[in-house]
C-alpha cells in the first residue's frame, strides 16, 4: 500500500521491466522526436500556488494521505521566467529541487490499456483548465548524444542523455499547455505504468492518478480486439500491466477511481478528482462530444464507435468466462473486485 505517512520515497534509477506496447487502442506509439522554440507570443507561464492536498480512494482501503502539489494560477502575456512583481515564481522559474522543469507537477494517468483512459481523457480535457492529450509515449521518446565533443560538451553542464530526455519531455509537456491556454497537464498513456520510477524522478511533484477495472473485463476487451492472440498471452499481458500499476500504487501518494464507478457516478467522481486536481467541478465535463479533443487515433488511444459517440455509455457486463492464470485472479482480488468471472471454474 501507499506509504502511511505519504512521504516521498527515493526513486531509485532503476528501468523498469519491458512491457507490450499496448496503448488505449491496443496499437502501437510512434517514435517521436520533436523540439520547439516559444517565442513572445506563447503567452506568460504560470505562477505557482502551494497547496496541500489529500489522496482519496473510492471503494479501496487504501488510506487517504496528504500530498503536496502546486495550483497552476493563469497569467496572461509574454513568456517571463524567474519572479514575478510582488515575489510570486512563474513556472519556468528554477525551483529549488525541481530539476528546472517547466511543467512542475503534470498529472499521470497509470493504468492498464482498455480501462477507459481515452474516456477520462475526454471528460477531462473538457474542463477549461485541464489539457489532457492523445497518448504521448514518453518512454519512446528519446535523445542520444554522439560521442566525443557533443558528449563533453553535456558532460560540462552536467547533463547526460537521460536528463536530456527530461528537458525534451518537459519542453513538450509545456508547448502542449501554452498551446492549449491551460494550466494542468494530464497524460494518460498506459505504458507510463512501466516507467513510474522515472517520472517521479524527472517531476518530483508529479500527481498520479491510479484507473482501475477488473482483469477480467480488461481481457476480454483486448481479446475483441485481437481475437485471433491466444487467452495465455492475453492474460499474461493483463499481468504485466495490471502488475505494473500496483507497483506505483504501492509506492505513490495519490488518487485511486475504478472505471466501473466512473461510468455509473461520472459527476460524483469527477467531483472528487477535480478536488484532487486542485481545480474546481465543471458540468460540462459529462457532456465531453460537444468539444474538441482532437482525433480519435488507433495506438494513441481508443478510436471505437463508443468513445467517437460523445456520451458516458455503461459498463459491459462481465465475462461468462473465468480467467485462467491464477496470478490475475489473485489481482483481482488485491484490486478489491467480485472473484465473479476471475474465479476459476
Amino acid at each position: 500500500m501507499q506509504n502511511p505517512q505519504g512521504a516521498r520515497r527515493e526513486i531509485p534509477r532503476v528501468e523498469p521491466p519491458h512491457l507490450g506496447d499496448w496503448s488505449g487502442g491496443g496499437g502501437h506509439g510512434a517514435i517521436v522526436s520533436q523540439s520547439s522554440s516559444c517565442g513572445n507570443a506563447c503567452g506568460r507561464q504560470l505562477p505557482l500556488l502551494p497547496a496541500v492536498r489529500h489522496a482519496s480512494t473510492r471503494g479501496s482501503p487504501v488510506p487517504r494521505v496528504p500530498v503536496l502539489g502546486y495550483i497552476a494560477a493563469p497569467v496572461i502575456g509574454e513568456v517571463r521566467t524567474g519572479m514575478e512583481p510582488g515575489g510570486t515564481d512563474v513556472v519556468g522559474a528554477v525551483q529549488d529541487g525541481d530539476a528546472h522543469r517547466l511543467v512542475h507537477s503534470p498529472v499521470f494517468v497509470l493504468c492498464p490499456p482498455r480501462s477507459g483512459s481515452t474516456l477520462l481523457r475526454v471528460l477531462l480535457d473538457s474542463h477549461s483548465r485541464i489539457r489532457a492529450p492523445h497518448e504521448m509515449w514518453l518512454r519512446l521518446v528519446r535523445v542520444r548524444v554522439p560521442k566525443a565533443l557533443a558528449e563533453a560538451a553535456m558532460g560540462l553542464l552536467e547533463l547526460d542523455e537521460r536528463e536530456l530526455e527530461h528537458l525534451l519531455w518537459d519542453r513538450v509537456y509545456h508547448r502542449e499547455l501554452v498551446r492549449s491556454g491551460k494550466e494542468v497537464l494530464v497524460d494518460k498513456t498506459p505504458s507510463n505504468a512501466a516507467i513510474w520510477t522515472r517520472l517521479a524522478e524527472c517531476w518530483p511533484e508529479a500527481r498520479f492518478v491510479f484507473l482501475l477495472r477488473h482483469p477480467a473485463a480488461i481481457a476480454e476487451s483486448l481479446t475483441r480486439l485481437m481475437p485471433a492472440r491466444s487467452t495465455e498471452k492475453i492474460e499474461r499481458e493483463v499481468l504485466n500491466h495490471t502488475s505494473a500499476v500496483e507497483d506505483a500504487r504501492q509506492n505513490l501518494p495519490g488518487y485511486t477511481l475504478r472505471y466501473e464507478e466512473l461510468v455509473a457516478d461520472p459527476e460524483g467522481v469527477l467531483r472528487e478528482l477535480c478536488g484532487f486536481l486542485g481545480v474546481g467541478w465543471e458540468p460540462q465535463m459529462l457532456d465531453y462530444g460537444s468539444s474538441d479533443h482532437g482525433p480519435f487515433r488507433l495506438g494513441l488511444g481508443d478510436d471505437s464507435d463508443k468513445i467517437r459517440s460523445g456520451r458516458i455509455q455503461a459498463a459491459r457486463s462481465l465475462p461468462d468466462r473465468s480467467l485462467a492464470s491464477p496470478e490475475l485472479v489473485s489481482m483481482v482480488a488485491t484490486w478489491g473486485y467480485d472473484l465473479g468471472a476471475g474465479a476459476p471454474g
